[in-house]
């Protein structure tokens, strides 16, 4: 889902909206892909180190 929102605009997201109800799921899932960038975040900035990344391998030896 993370994608989703990647390379689309405010006006891009608008236009898929028709309802009440489609304008509260987008909010919900722009909510939730927030708060997954942000916990990455934190987690590759206590880590020292991003996710996928090989140097995170050798912690794991």
């Amino acid at each position: 889902m993370q994608d989703f929102f990647h390379d689309k605009t405010i006006k891009d997201l608008v236009k898929e909206c028709r309802t009440v109800e489609d304008v509260q799921e987008m909010m919900k899932l722009l909510f939730k892909d927030t708060i997954q960038r942000v916990f990455e975040a934190e987690l590759e900035d206590e880590l020292g180190y991003q996710k996928h990344s090989i140097t995170g391998n050798k912690h794991w030896k």
